[in-house]
């Protein structure tokens, strides 16, 4: 596998922020439960989250995906 192609579904995970557009939150995450058990998520509410995020969770993972609007993408950028 190339450096762009995930080993598996454990090296990915979801950053969710439940407030940000009309995507129903508990729908995102059934979907993401349906694909595979292995896939990981993370809701975050607010920017005060994305600290212990970064710190805890997302160094454990190749791949994020942001799910979110503007404003989500926009408070992650500093981080990444």
């Amino acid at each position: 596998m190339n450096d762009t192609t995930p080993d598996s579904y454990k090296d990915i995970i979801f950053l969710i922020n439940p407030n940000s557009g009309t995507t129903n939150a508990d729908k995102l995450i059934d979907s993401i439960r349906q694909t595979s058990s292995e896939l990981n998520y993370f809701i975050c509410a607010t920017k005060a989250c994305l600290i212990p995020f970064f710190e805890n969770e997302a160094p454990k993972y190749k791949y994020l995906i942001i799910c979110g609007g503007d404003g989500t993408v926009n408070s992650v950028l500093p981080f990444v």
